[in-house]
């Protein structure tokens, strides 16, 4: 399996697992749309780059990798949604089960990364008012992936 939970302090050496070179896609998961965001070739920067509204699960799978194809991604790293005292939420469950299914599709082959994501929609939604943001109101579920993407390659 190539799912690695990056929260769990038993499982630390995830890094060993993440490729030396190649961009990175990071992926916030909602139940009716999932952010999509990249890095730079170099892992110096992310991008929000689109938002995907749900539909099935191999449709939403295909458009992923469709976008991975593109821009030559080399591991996925997956917003993991738990409370601020650490305990799980609703939707714990529901991105880990998000993050096998993927691991599943990709044959394992994949290195797919969970990243702690608290408060990055809070962020987003305050770079959106700030006029930081063009959508004022729009949805910025791919904000909240560049976020979590971010906060993963500067850990």
């Amino acid at each position: 399996m190539a799912v690695f939970n990056t929260f769990n302090p038993l499982n630390q050496d995830y890094k060993k697992h993440l490729p030396g070179t190649g961009r990175l896609v990071g992926i916030d998961l909602g139940t009716k749309r999932i952010g999509i965001a990249v890095t730079d070739e170099n892992r110096m920067l992310s991008s929000p780059k689109f938002i995907i509204n749900r539909t099935r699960l191999k449709n939403d799978f295909t458009k992923i990798h469709e976008f991975m194809d593109e821009y030559s991604v080399t591991a996925i790293v997956l917003g993991y949604p738990i409370q601020l005292d650490d305990s799980d939420n609703e939707m714990t469950k529901v991105s880990e089960n998000f993050a096998k299914d993927l691991d599943e599709y990709f044959g394992g082959i994949m290195p797919i990364f969970l990243f702690e994501e608290r408060l990055t929609s809070f962020e987003a939604k305050n770079i959106d008012r700030s006029g930081i943001s063009k959508r004022k109101g729009k949805h910025i579920d791919d904000i909240a992936a560049s976020l979590i993407l971010q906060h993963f390659i500067e850990s």
